[in-house]
């Protein structure tokens, strides 16, 4: 099979695992590594839902942002990426603050 099929393939199965509601994000990520920052910054969508009042609204809100990112997946938009800091990489406030 090509290249280019193979990764055809394999952004249809993550734009459908990124879909589908009901699986699990862990299982989602073990299977489809690659769908880790996708997770994480729908967990974001799920927590910023929680300044709704309405229930309806926040599923709604969340329903829309896992769409969108499945869209995203499905026309080949570069997927999101983890960004982790190191320990220690970051400067103290209190010496920004001085400089």
């Amino acid at each position: 099979m090509p290249q280019s099929r193979r990764r055809a393939t394999k952004r249809k199965g993550a734009y459908q695992i990124a879909r589908n509601e009901t699986i699990e994000p862990r299982e989602a990520v073990r299977g489809h590594p690659e769908l880790a920052g996708t997770y994480l910054n729908l967990r974001a969508a799920e927590l910023a839902s929680k300044g709704l009042r309405d229930p309806e609204d926040r599923r709604r809100f969340v329903a829309q942002v896992r769409r969108a990112f499945a869209d995203d997946i499905e026309r080949g938009e570069p997927l999101q990426r983890v960004r982790l800091r190191e320990r220690g990489a970051t400067k103290d406030r209190s010496t920004l603050s001085r400089e």
